[in-house]
């Protein structure tokens, strides 16, 4: 999570946390809902896939390199 835990904002709120932060290529606001024992999990030394198995890919390439929305205009020619 090394774009979520530089460049985002952290909220807990009840047993989850909300980051948020900008998707990097279009500067949209993102949010996403982590559960707490998946925070955890990950601390942990779990992957993210196998800890925030309830993530979308999106959400989980955007808490790793900020690309919420731009993987589609970045590789459109490939």
């Amino acid at each position: 999570m090394r774009y979520a835990d530089s460049k985002c904002q952290v909220v807990s709120v009840g047993d989850s946390y909300i980051v948020k932060g900008n998707d990097v290529f279009t500067g949209r606001a993102v949010e996403v809902k982590i559960p707490g024992e998946a925070l955890w999990q990950y601390r942990q030394g779990s992957t993210i896939q196998d800890s925030m198995h309830m993530l979308t890919v999106d959400e989980r390439e955007f808490l790793m390199s900020g690309i919420y929305e731009g993987f589609e205009e970045l590789f459109e020619d490939e």
